[in-house]
């Protein structure tokens, strides 16, 4: 929380799984967000002998999807795929909306 802006939101989405919204963010700008909390994750210690992982798929809104449906079916397809492809990775959503 503390790399996020005060616009942002962060939501629990699964059981380890969370949802973070960053309103006026392009895709560029949610990939550089991305790197900045996976860094964190990287430089800080949970537990003795303890790897976290953090994947993530990105969509954006109107690219990705026309609705909030849509466009966190597109985000979470991404993120299987980042955790498919060997985790602690991010994988960006088809655009596929043209408005």
């Amino acid at each position: 929380k503390e790399l996020m802006r005060e616009e942002d939101i962060l939501c629990r989405f699964g059981g380890e799984e969370f949802l973070i919204i960053l309103p006026e963010t392009d895709m560029e700008g949610a990939l550089l967000f991305y790197n900045r909390v996976r860094s964190c994750f990287k430089k800080k210690t949970v537990l003795d002998n303890v790897h976290i992982n953090f994947s993530a798929g990105i969509a954006s809104f109107p690219e990705c999807g026309k609705d909030s449906v849509s466009l966190i079916r597109q985000a979470d397809k991404a993120l299987y795929e980042a955790k498919y492809s060997g985790k602690d990775k991010c994988a960006l959503a088809e655009k596929n909306y043209n408005p």
